[in-house]
């Protein structure tokens, strides 16, 4: 079977190619992917390039991989909407948490009392529809907040 070099940017919009790359994996064809970190940013500030050459093992991680980025990607566009309904100051709570923040640091960093840090977290569970942590890490990774 040939080598493909695949080279892609991947983004909201991109589920076309990461099925076109499972079939590829799917059907045992080897692969050599290059992938850009930063990849959602411009091209002058990509930081660094990984390369990774298709053994059946990398395959299969590649194959996972490209699984939980479609996953991802249904996730936004399922909850876009949701997301959306957040106001800035939220989305800022909710970065500051994403990076291991915890209330009373978030109060301090903001300049805002715990209390409202506390009310803000109620509205963004409650905006989100999330019950648990980990559920807003979801939001929170699938919507590039860290």
């Amino acid at each position: 079977m040939p080598n493909y070099q695949v080279r892609t940017i991947l983004d909201g919009n991109n589920e076309d190619t990461i099925d076109q790359l499972l079939r590829l994996l799917i059907n045992g064809q080897q692969l050599h992917v290059t992938i850009n970190e930063g990849w959602n940013k411009p091209d002058s500030e990509h930081l660094s390039s990984e390369e990774v050459d298709g053994d059946t093992e990398t395959n299969m991680q590649l194959g996972r991989k490209f699984f939980r980025i479609k996953e991802e990607l249904q996730f936004v566009k399922r909850n876009t909407e949701k997301y959306n309904k957040l106001t800035n100051r939220e989305k800022e709570i909710i970065q500051l948490l994403g990076e291991g923040h915890n209330n009373p640091q978030i109060a301090e960093q903001l300049f805002i009392s715990r209390s409202t840090v506390e009310q803000h977290r109620k509205n963004i569970n409650n905006k989100l529809k999330v019950k648990s942590f980990s559920n807003l890490m979801r939001f929170i990774y699938a919507f590039n907040l860290i």
